[in-house]
Order: C-alpha cells, then sequence, then structure tokens
C-alpha cells in the first residue's frame, strides 16, 4: 500500500533471488526439501517482517526487528549452503 509501482518492482527482484536460492539450496543438498523448508520459513518470517516493515516510513529497512529477521534467514541460508555440492548428471547421462 502507498507504492504501487515500486512494491510490484521489489516483489518481483525478490521472487527471482528466492527462487535463485532456493534453486541453489536443492543443487547443494539434492532434495528438493530443503526447498520446501525454506519456502516455509520465508511463508512465516516474511509477515512478520512485512508488519514492521508497513509500520515504518523506511521501504526497504523498516525496524531493527525486521532487519534482524532477514539477517536470520541470511544466516541460515549460508549454514545450510556450507556442504558439498552434490554430483550432476553428465549431459544426457545419469548421476553414478
Amino acid at each position: 500500500p502507498g507504492y504501487p509501482v515500486l512494491g510490484n518492482v521489489f516483489m518481483t527482484v525478490y521472487c527471482i533471488v528466492l527462487g535463485a536460492v532456493f534453486s541453489y539450496a536443492v543443487l547443494k543438498t539434492g532434495s528438493v526439501w530443503i526447498s520446501v523448508l525454506l519456502h516455509l520459513i520465508n511463508n512465516k518470517t516474511a509477515p512478520v517482517a512485512s508488519s514492521f516493515l508497513g509500520n515504518s516510513d523506511n521501504l526497504l529497512l523498516g525496524s531493527a526487528l525486521g532487519i534482524m529477521l532477514l539477517m536470520i534467514f541470511a544466516l541460515l541460508l549460508a549454514w545450510i549452503s556450507r556442504g558439498t555440492p552434490v554430483d550432476q548428471p553428465a549431459e544426457g547421462g545419469t548421476p553414478g
């Protein structure tokens, strides 16, 4: 509310970045369930962060609590991605 164009631009960029992060997590772990878990975490933290951002004059940063929630999410993603990458199949082949 109050940012019809800029809000849509931010949401589009956010979804693209989040899709890349989810894809990377799946490739890194070899399981689609990590993406499911990250999506769940995003769905549960985003409304809380949005309520603080919505009650702030600053569209990007919002409040200290909103920033802390986003930092926790970023640290969780960093922790998840610390493993070794999964072997990728060769062109037209199967992993082995």
